[in-house]
């Protein structure tokens, strides 16, 4: 953790793309406070800058690239992954067409232990 002017602590997993100042990870907004200011007066972003803002080496970058070669097929912290919040509804709509409606299962056989089932509406059969 670092702590920033405005005694807020944030997490510092990546770095900014003009000073290598440690910052949170966004690749949206690459710069520290002060860098991004600086830019805002610009807005030029394929402005050549200096470091990765993955991993701080010294690169060229850009605020539309902000990572060097061995950075930009990396996947983003898992922590910045986002969470996949869906309703049960929405996942069983795209497990089929998107114009069948939510799934109705009814247990049709047990198997090994296992069941088997089938949708009322669309007749899908499914096993868990």
């Amino acid at each position: 953790m670092i702590k920033m002017n405005s005694k807020r602590s944030i997490k510092s997993d990546a770095y900014c793309i003009r000073c290598r100042f440690a910052i949170s990870y966004d690749p949206e907004d690459p710069f520290c406070f002060e860098c991004g200011l600086i830019w805002e007066k610009y807005h030029n972003k394929y402005y050549k800058e200096k470091y990765c803002h993955r991993c701080g080496r010294r690169w060229r970058t850009s605020k539309v690239h902000p990572f060097c070669d061995k950075c930009v097929h990396l996947r983003p912290p898992k922590d910045r992954i986002p969470k996949i919040t869906k309703s049960k509804e929405e996942i069983l709509k795209k497990a089929i067409h998107p114009d069948c409606p939510p799934h109705d299962w009814v247990i049709i056989d047990w198997v090994e232990d296992r069941k088997q089932e089938r949708c009322s509406k669309c007749g899908k059969i499914r096993k868990s």
